[in-house]
Formats: C-alpha cells, structure tokens, sequence
C-alpha cells in the first residue's frame, strides 16, 4: 500500500465511525456513543501525527506551501475540537453536537486533501517512493499519540519528539480506560447475575413456598 492509498483508507474508517456514530445518536444509545467518540478521537489522532511527520513535509519539498499550512491549521482547529470533546461526559447536551460538528470539520478537510493535496504529491514523487513513504507512515503510527495535543509542535523535527513522548502518556491511559471498562463491564455483569438470582429465587417462593427455596 502506498502513502496515498493509506491515508485514503484511513479517511474512509474515519468517515464509517461518524456513520456509526449518527446511528447511535438516533437510538439514543449513549454507551455506544461515548464508545464510537473515542474510537474518533484516536483515529483523527493518529492520522494527524502521521501526516504531519510524514506526508506534509514531503508536500512541502515538492513545493505545495500554502495548501500545507491550512492543512495544518485544519489540523489544529480538530484537535482543539477533540480536547474539548475529551472534557465533556456523553451525556452532556452539546456532546453530539461537537462530534458532528467535528464530522463537518474533518470531510471539508478530507475533500481538499483528496481533491488537492494528495493528487499534488502522485505528481511529484514516483512509485517506489510513495510505497516507501507508506511504510514509513505505517511505522509512525506504531508510535503515535492517540489523543489530541493542540499545543504540541506539528512540523520536524519537534513533532516527532513530542509525538514520542505524548505517545507513552496516551497509550498508558488508553490501557487504564480500557481496564475500568472490563472491569465495569464485569460488575455490570455480576450485578445482573445476582438480580436475576434474585428474581428466579423470589418466584420460586411465590410458586412453591420456602421449601422450593431451600432444594
């Protein structure tokens, strides 16, 4: 897979987790909402990373300046959006809303890239070098941040520090959050067991007394 069939295909997961995400806001299902925001927020995060520490500086050697810098402003404005998407509970009024509105924000910036951006770069680089850079990009992602840091620097050198760094921080929360989840998920469980416990035990009673209990 080269460069620019990766960050395709990573523009249409992103697009299927908005999808996903619109449904469950019409079932009011808020679990599967708080679930698919995540899963956006890491996707747009290390997607982010990965272009700016490869694709935008090897749009900027082929000479494609200005439409570089708004994307890197496009960028920073998502991931503004993110954090603060970070700081809400899904259940709060405004949480949907930010989510679409960074759904709005992100197919705006994924048609300019596929319709500018990217055509740009097939024209400037060869075969052999974009299946490079598409391995390259596919090792950063092994190492990138999964959440959004506005304030962090986004071109090299001191993006790819930075990234490193954030990456840790991250994905040591990631791993904590994920644990709370099995772990509400298993209290969860365990409660619904011993309730219906419960209930069979308090319809045993009704049927056939305290001796049916006691067998």
């Amino acid at each position: 897979m080269d460069a620019i069939q990766l960050i395709e295909r990573d523009h249409r997961e992103v697009e299927r987790l908005f999808g996903a995400f619109d449904r469950a806001a019409r079932a009011g299902d808020v679990r599967e909402q708080a679930r698919l925001a995540r899963e956006i927020t890491r996707e747009l995060s290390v997607h982010a990373a990965i272009e700016e520490q490869v694709l935008y500086p090897a749009l900027r050697r082929a000479g494609v300046e200005a439409e570089r810098l708004d994307a890197l402003e496009d960028h920073h404005a998502v991931k503004v959006l993110l954090s603060e998407l970070d700081a809400l509970g899904p259940r709060a009024e405004r949480f949907a809303p930010k989510v679409r509105l960074v759904a709005r924000s992100v197919r705006r910036h994924v048609e300019e890239e596929e319709s500018e951006l990217l055509p740009r770069l097939r024209q400037a680089l060869g075969d052999d070098e974009l299946r490079s850079m598409g391995e390259e990009l596919a090792r950063a992602r092994r190492a990138a941040p999964t959440r959004p840091h506005p304030l962090a620097p986004d071109t090299p050198p001191a993006n790819v520090v930075a990234n490193a760094a954030a990456a840790l921080l991250d994905r040591s929360r990631d791993a904590l959050l994920e644990a709370a989840e099995v772990l509400r998920a298993m209290a969860e469980q365990g409660a619904w067991r011993s309730a219906r416990a419960a209930r069979e035990a308090a319809s045993r009673v009704r049927t056939g007394g305290r001796a049916a209990v006691e067998q």
